[in-house]
């Protein structure tokens, strides 16, 4: 019998081992959209498609021999919501060569995230650009750093 599985996979040269829970394809609101963008930080953690969560992937024999990643789930940017009131699930993301995070979102532009700012100040600092043509949003579904 084969097990589906949803979420996120690791190939590590040898075999396949998978990180999922519900949260990363199944939205509290309904729908599913799977894992769409998987980033990691300057702190090797792994966001995967909303901010809510970030992951620690961490060595487990027994763990990887059934076919599991072993990881850690740590809060993210706990509480961040789209200026319609929605949560912010991102589309794309990259890292900027200060560490931050760029995120591009469906529906609610494009979000900031400095980490190196909460190490310092205790606080999240996260900053929202709106990306409007007129007045209408753009729908955006991806993000790319030029070097």
């Amino acid at each position: 019998m084969v097990r589906q599985r949803w979420g996120a996979c690791r190939y590590d040269g040898k075999s396949f081992n998978w990180l999922y829970e519900d949260h990363l394809t199944n939205p509290p609101e309904g729908g599913s959209f799977g894992i769409r963008s998987i980033i990691e930080d300057h702190e090797e953690k792994f966001w995967l498609c909303n901010t809510w969560y970030r992951y620690t992937i961490e060595p487990n024999d027994a763990a990887e021999e059934e076919g599991l990643l072993n990881y850690k789930r740590e809060t993210g940017i706990d509480g961040l919501k789209a200026p319609d009131g929605d949560d912010v699930y991102y589309m794309s993301a990259v890292n900027d060569d200060k560490g931050d995070l760029w995120m591009a979102t469906y529906g609610a532009g494009v979000w900031r995230y400095d980490p190196s700012a909460e190490l310092k100040t205790g606080s999240k600092n996260i900053t929202h650009y709106p990306v409007e043509n007129g007045d209408k949003t753009v729908t955006l579904f991806s993000i790319h750093k030029i070097t």
